[in-house]
Protein backbone atom coordinates (compact mmCIF):
# COMPACT_ATOMS: atom_id res chain seq x y z
CA UNK A 1 0.00 0.00 0.00
CA UNK A 2 1.46 3.37 -0.81
CA UNK A 3 1.06 5.98 1.41
CA UNK A 4 1.26 9.40 -0.20
CA UNK A 5 0.84 11.91 1.88
CA UNK A 6 -0.61 10.08 4.72
CA UNK A 7 0.35 11.28 8.35
CA UNK A 8 0.31 8.52 11.01
CA UNK A 9 -0.14 9.51 14.55
CA UNK A 10 0.10 7.38 18.30
CA UNK A 11 -2.94 8.79 20.03
CA UNK A 12 -6.10 10.99 19.02
CA UNK A 13 -4.73 14.25 17.89
CA UNK A 14 -6.80 17.47 16.03
CA UNK A 15 -7.74 16.16 12.74
CA UNK A 16 -9.03 18.65 11.78
CA UNK A 17 -5.49 19.87 11.14
CA UNK A 18 -4.51 17.45 8.98
CA UNK A 19 -7.41 17.46 6.62
CA UNK A 20 -7.06 21.14 6.74
CA UNK A 21 -4.01 20.52 5.42
CA UNK A 22 -4.76 18.08 2.33
CA UNK A 23 -3.31 15.41 4.16
CA UNK A 24 -4.24 11.81 5.31
CA UNK A 25 -4.71 10.79 8.66
CA UNK A 26 -4.42 7.40 10.33
CA UNK A 27 -4.24 6.63 13.64
CA UNK A 28 -1.63 3.61 14.12
CA UNK A 29 -3.32 2.11 17.01
CA UNK A 30 -6.02 1.47 14.58
CA UNK A 31 -4.16 0.49 11.65
CA UNK A 32 -2.58 -1.43 14.04
CA UNK A 33 -5.12 -3.75 15.56
CA UNK A 34 -7.08 -3.90 12.04
CA UNK A 35 -4.03 -5.80 10.35
CA UNK A 36 -4.12 -8.92 9.07
CA UNK A 37 -0.25 -8.57 9.96
CA UNK A 38 -0.58 -7.89 13.71
CA UNK A 39 0.76 -10.79 14.96
CA UNK A 40 3.79 -10.42 12.75
CA UNK A 41 4.23 -6.78 13.64
CA UNK A 42 4.82 -7.75 17.23
CA UNK A 43 7.23 -10.48 16.41
CA UNK A 44 9.26 -8.12 14.30
CA UNK A 45 9.43 -5.57 17.04
CA UNK A 46 10.66 -7.85 19.77
CA UNK A 47 13.15 -9.27 16.70
CA UNK A 48 14.20 -5.79 16.75
CA UNK A 49 14.91 -5.21 20.59
CA UNK A 50 11.68 -4.16 22.01
CA UNK A 51 11.26 -5.41 25.52
CA UNK A 52 8.29 -8.19 25.95
CA UNK A 53 7.32 -5.99 29.18
CA UNK A 54 6.35 -2.76 26.79
CA UNK A 55 2.73 -3.16 25.50
CA UNK A 56 1.14 -4.59 22.57
CA UNK A 57 0.31 -1.17 21.27
CA UNK A 58 3.59 0.59 21.38
CA UNK A 59 5.62 -2.40 19.69
CA UNK A 60 2.42 -2.67 16.88
CA UNK A 61 2.90 1.30 16.32
CA UNK A 62 7.01 0.51 15.99
CA UNK A 63 6.52 -1.84 13.38
CA UNK A 64 4.90 0.93 11.36
CA UNK A 65 7.35 2.84 10.98
CA UNK A 66 8.39 0.68 8.21
CA UNK A 67 5.65 2.32 5.66
CA UNK A 68 6.06 5.43 3.85
CA UNK A 69 4.02 8.09 5.96
CA UNK A 70 4.92 11.44 5.26
CA UNK A 71 5.31 12.24 9.26
CA UNK A 72 4.41 10.68 12.29
CA UNK A 73 2.85 12.72 15.10
CA UNK A 74 3.94 11.80 19.00
CA UNK A 75 1.58 12.41 21.29
CA UNK A 76 3.71 13.11 24.57
CA UNK A 77 1.64 15.04 26.45
CA UNK A 78 -1.16 13.33 27.74
CA UNK A 79 -0.51 9.83 26.86
CA UNK A 80 1.26 6.89 27.34
CA UNK A 81 4.67 7.84 28.78
CA UNK A 82 6.75 5.14 26.90
CA UNK A 83 5.62 7.56 23.51
CA UNK A 84 8.40 9.62 24.35
CA UNK A 85 10.90 6.87 24.30
CA UNK A 86 9.09 5.34 21.31
CA UNK A 87 9.50 8.98 19.76
CA UNK A 88 13.37 9.03 20.25
CA UNK A 89 13.69 6.03 18.59
CA UNK A 90 12.13 7.05 15.78
CA UNK A 91 13.91 10.64 16.01
CA UNK A 92 17.42 8.04 15.94
CA UNK A 93 15.97 5.87 12.91
CA UNK A 94 15.18 9.33 10.63
CA UNK A 95 11.36 9.23 10.85
CA UNK A 96 10.11 12.76 10.07
CA UNK A 97 7.92 13.80 13.13
CA UNK A 98 5.80 16.00 15.14
CA UNK A 99 5.28 16.10 18.96
CA UNK A 100 1.93 16.76 20.28
CA UNK A 101 1.09 18.04 23.99
CA UNK A 102 -2.25 18.34 25.37
CA UNK A 103 -2.00 20.87 28.50
CA UNK A 104 -1.75 19.90 31.82
CA UNK A 105 -5.16 20.49 32.72
CA UNK A 106 -8.98 20.79 30.97
CA UNK A 107 -8.99 24.56 29.86
CA UNK A 108 -10.05 25.37 26.48
CA UNK A 109 -7.40 28.09 26.07
CA UNK A 110 -4.66 26.43 26.87
CA UNK A 111 -5.71 23.66 24.58
CA UNK A 112 -6.53 26.40 21.83
CA UNK A 113 -2.34 27.02 22.12
CA UNK A 114 -2.15 23.85 21.63
CA UNK A 115 -4.06 23.03 18.32
CA UNK A 116 -2.19 26.04 17.07
CA UNK A 117 0.91 24.84 17.65
CA UNK A 118 -0.10 21.65 15.63
CA UNK A 119 -1.38 24.01 13.04
CA UNK A 120 1.66 26.45 12.41
CA UNK A 121 3.86 22.73 12.05
CA UNK A 122 1.28 22.12 8.71
CA UNK A 123 0.85 25.33 7.52
CA UNK A 124 -2.45 25.67 7.99
CA UNK A 125 -4.61 28.52 8.91
CA UNK A 126 -7.22 28.26 12.23
CA UNK A 127 -10.18 29.36 9.50
CA UNK A 128 -9.07 26.64 7.56
CA UNK A 129 -9.22 24.04 10.58
CA UNK A 130 -12.34 25.29 12.23
CA UNK A 131 -14.03 25.10 8.44
CA UNK A 132 -13.24 21.10 8.68
CA UNK A 133 -14.62 20.78 12.55
CA UNK A 134 -17.97 22.54 10.90
CA UNK A 135 -17.71 19.86 8.06
CA UNK A 136 -17.39 17.06 10.77
CA UNK A 137 -19.94 18.15 13.38
CA UNK A 138 -22.76 16.44 11.17
CA UNK A 139 -21.12 13.21 11.47
CA UNK A 140 -20.48 13.58 14.94
CA UNK A 141 -24.20 14.11 15.37
CA UNK A 142 -24.78 11.03 13.53
CA UNK A 143 -22.44 9.09 16.08
CA UNK A 144 -24.18 10.49 18.78
CA UNK A 145 -27.23 9.21 17.56
CA UNK A 146 -25.61 5.51 17.17
CA UNK A 147 -24.31 6.09 21.02
CA UNK A 148 -27.42 6.69 22.08
CA UNK A 149 -29.28 3.63 20.44
CA UNK A 150 -26.85 1.70 22.43
CA UNK A 151 -28.07 2.49 25.68
CA UNK A 152 -31.69 3.64 24.74
CA UNK A 153 -32.92 0.44 22.06
CA UNK A 154 -30.29 -1.91 23.59
CA UNK A 155 -29.80 -4.73 21.21
CA UNK A 156 -31.18 -3.48 17.81
CA UNK A 157 -27.68 -3.37 16.89
CA UNK A 158 -24.41 -5.46 17.73
CA UNK A 159 -22.47 -3.38 20.47
CA UNK A 160 -19.69 -4.26 18.19
CA UNK A 161 -21.07 -1.88 15.19
CA UNK A 162 -21.18 1.28 17.67
CA UNK A 163 -17.98 0.58 19.08
CA UNK A 164 -16.52 0.06 16.05
CA UNK A 165 -17.69 3.51 14.29
CA UNK A 166 -16.73 5.13 17.47
CA UNK A 167 -13.12 4.17 17.46
CA UNK A 168 -13.04 4.94 13.99
CA UNK A 169 -13.76 8.30 14.46
CA UNK A 170 -10.16 8.92 15.47
CA UNK A 171 -9.40 9.11 11.81
CA UNK A 172 -12.41 8.65 10.32
CA UNK A 173 -11.04 5.85 8.39
CA UNK A 174 -8.93 8.49 6.78
CA UNK A 175 -12.17 9.37 4.49
CA UNK A 176 -14.68 11.25 5.60
CA UNK A 177 -17.27 10.90 2.38
CA UNK A 178 -16.42 6.62 3.00
CA UNK A 179 -17.34 7.01 6.96
CA UNK A 180 -20.19 9.24 6.70
CA UNK A 181 -22.16 7.11 4.38
CA UNK A 182 -21.18 3.57 6.16
CA UNK A 183 -22.42 5.69 9.47
CA UNK A 184 -26.02 6.83 7.33
CA UNK A 185 -26.20 3.53 6.09
CA UNK A 186 -26.49 2.40 9.73
CA UNK A 187 -28.57 5.46 10.87
CA UNK A 188 -31.15 4.31 8.20
CA UNK A 189 -30.76 0.51 9.77
CA UNK A 190 -32.09 2.00 13.38
CA UNK A 191 -34.38 4.38 11.87
CA UNK A 192 -36.43 2.14 9.88
CA UNK A 193 -35.82 -1.44 12.25
CA UNK A 194 -38.87 -2.59 14.19
CA UNK A 195 -37.47 -2.38 18.09
CA UNK A 196 -38.33 -5.15 20.78
CA UNK A 197 -36.81 -4.68 23.78
CA UNK A 198 -34.52 -7.10 25.14
CA UNK A 199 -33.50 -8.10 28.27
CA UNK A 200 -29.79 -7.41 28.69
CA UNK A 201 -27.76 -6.60 31.64
CA UNK A 202 -25.97 -3.01 30.75
CA UNK A 203 -22.23 -2.94 30.46
CA UNK A 204 -19.92 -0.35 30.86
CA UNK A 205 -16.50 -0.92 29.22
CA UNK A 206 -14.11 1.50 30.76
CA UNK A 207 -10.59 2.10 29.71
CA UNK A 208 -7.90 1.77 26.84
CA UNK A 209 -9.75 0.01 24.30
CA UNK A 210 -9.52 -3.59 24.31
CA UNK A 211 -7.44 -5.70 22.13
CA UNK A 212 -10.15 -8.30 21.72
CA UNK A 213 -11.38 -8.76 18.53
CA UNK A 214 -14.50 -10.95 19.96
CA UNK A 215 -15.43 -9.32 22.94
CA UNK A 216 -18.52 -7.66 22.51
CA UNK A 217 -20.00 -10.39 20.36
CA UNK A 218 -19.11 -12.73 23.71
CA UNK A 219 -21.25 -10.94 26.28
CA UNK A 220 -24.03 -10.45 23.95
CA UNK A 221 -24.04 -14.29 24.06
CA UNK A 222 -24.16 -14.55 27.91
CA UNK A 223 -26.92 -11.71 27.53
CA UNK A 224 -24.87 -8.70 28.33
CA UNK A 225 -24.40 -6.00 25.94
CA UNK A 226 -21.83 -2.78 26.32
CA UNK A 227 -24.44 0.65 26.63
CA UNK A 228 -20.78 2.95 27.15
CA UNK A 229 -17.61 2.98 25.46
CA UNK A 230 -15.75 5.16 27.72
CA UNK A 231 -12.85 5.74 26.07
CA UNK A 232 -13.92 5.98 22.49
CA UNK A 233 -16.48 8.23 23.40
CA UNK A 234 -13.85 10.41 24.18
CA UNK A 235 -11.92 9.83 20.79
CA UNK A 236 -15.07 10.61 18.81
CA UNK A 237 -15.48 14.14 20.31
CA UNK A 238 -18.88 14.46 20.50
CA UNK A 239 -19.51 17.25 22.68
CA UNK A 240 -18.10 20.92 22.13
CA UNK A 241 -19.14 23.88 20.02
CA UNK A 242 -15.78 24.95 18.84
CA UNK A 243 -12.45 22.67 18.26
CA UNK A 244 -10.51 24.11 21.70
CA UNK A 245 -13.49 22.79 23.47
CA UNK A 246 -13.85 19.52 22.60
CA UNK A 247 -10.36 18.83 22.66
CA UNK A 248 -10.44 20.06 26.60
CA UNK A 249 -13.75 18.53 27.38
CA UNK A 250 -11.93 15.33 26.09
CA UNK A 251 -11.03 12.90 29.47
CA UNK A 252 -8.48 11.19 28.40
CA UNK A 253 -5.39 13.05 28.34
CA UNK A 254 -6.48 14.81 31.67
CA UNK A 255 -5.99 11.79 34.23
CA UNK A 256 -8.04 9.42 36.49
CA UNK A 257 -10.07 12.08 38.49
CA UNK A 258 -11.81 13.91 34.95
CA UNK A 259 -12.57 10.41 34.05
CA UNK A 260 -14.08 9.31 37.17
CA UNK A 261 -16.27 11.89 37.49
CA UNK A 262 -17.57 11.42 33.32
CA UNK A 263 -18.04 7.79 33.98
CA UNK A 264 -20.33 8.30 37.29
CA UNK A 265 -22.64 11.03 35.12
CA UNK A 266 -22.61 7.83 32.23
CA UNK A 267 -23.08 5.77 34.78
CA UNK A 268 -26.77 6.93 35.85
CA UNK A 269 -27.38 8.19 32.59
CA UNK A 270 -26.89 4.71 30.74
CA UNK A 271 -28.65 2.80 34.13
CA UNK A 272 -25.23 0.67 34.30
CA UNK A 273 -25.59 -2.61 36.08
CA UNK A 274 -22.01 -3.30 36.13
CA UNK A 275 -17.90 -2.40 34.60
CA UNK A 276 -15.54 -3.93 33.13
CA UNK A 277 -12.41 -2.00 33.46
CA UNK A 278 -10.03 -3.26 30.30
CA UNK A 279 -6.30 -2.93 31.07
CA UNK A 280 -3.57 -3.53 28.43
CA UNK A 281 -0.45 -5.63 30.29
CA UNK A 282 2.29 -3.26 30.78
CA UNK A 283 0.35 0.05 30.50
CA UNK A 284 1.14 2.72 33.40
CA UNK A 285 -2.58 3.51 33.48
CA UNK A 286 -3.05 -0.11 34.78
CA UNK A 287 -1.85 1.73 38.60
CA UNK A 288 -5.35 3.61 38.05
CA UNK A 289 -7.33 0.91 38.74
CA UNK A 290 -6.84 1.41 42.56
CA UNK A 291 -8.68 4.30 42.14
CA UNK A 292 -11.36 3.19 40.09
CA UNK A 293 -12.63 0.55 41.70
CA UNK A 294 -12.71 2.25 45.15
CA UNK A 295 -14.50 5.27 43.31
CA UNK A 296 -17.21 3.69 41.02
CA UNK A 297 -20.33 2.26 43.18
CA UNK A 298 -20.90 -0.54 40.55
CA UNK A 299 -19.12 -4.18 40.29
CA UNK A 300 -15.90 -3.68 38.34
CA UNK A 301 -13.87 -6.37 36.62
CA UNK A 302 -10.66 -6.12 35.59
CA UNK A 303 -10.11 -7.28 32.80
CA UNK A 304 -6.30 -7.75 31.63
CA UNK A 305 -5.36 -8.35 27.56
CA UNK A 306 -1.65 -8.59 26.35
CA UNK A 307 -0.85 -9.64 22.96
CA UNK A 308 -3.47 -12.10 21.78
CA UNK A 309 -6.38 -10.88 19.65
CA UNK A 310 -9.37 -12.99 21.08
CA UNK A 311 -10.84 -14.45 23.82
CA UNK A 312 -8.79 -17.49 25.45
CA UNK A 313 -10.57 -19.77 27.52
CA UNK A 314 -10.24 -18.29 31.02
CA UNK A 315 -11.20 -14.63 29.70
CA UNK A 316 -14.20 -16.22 28.92
CA UNK A 317 -15.04 -18.31 31.90
CA UNK A 318 -14.19 -14.98 33.91
CA UNK A 319 -16.98 -13.11 31.64
CA UNK A 320 -19.07 -15.81 32.71
CA UNK A 321 -18.62 -15.48 36.26
CA UNK A 322 -18.98 -11.30 36.02
CA UNK A 323 -22.18 -11.67 33.88
CA UNK A 324 -23.65 -14.57 36.33
CA UNK A 325 -22.49 -12.33 39.77
CA UNK A 326 -24.37 -9.12 37.88
CA UNK A 327 -27.96 -11.31 37.28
Amino acid sequence: MKFNKKIGFTSTVPIEIIFAAGKIPVDLNNYFVTSPDREELLYEAEKKGLPRTVCSWIKGIYSLFQLPFEKIIFVEGGDCSNTTALREVAEYEGIDFISFHYPLKQDSQLCLKSIENLAQAFDVKMTSVREVYNRLKGIRSNLRIIDRAGYERTGLINSSEIFEFLIGATDFNSNIDEFEARLEDLIHKIDTSVYKEKKFLRIGLCGVPPIFQDLFDYLEKLGAYVVYNEIPIEFAMLEGDQIEDSYSIYTYPYGIFARIKKIKQEIKRRQIDGIIHYVQSFCYRNIENIVLKKEIEKPVLTFEGDSTFLLSPRDKLRLENFVEMLK
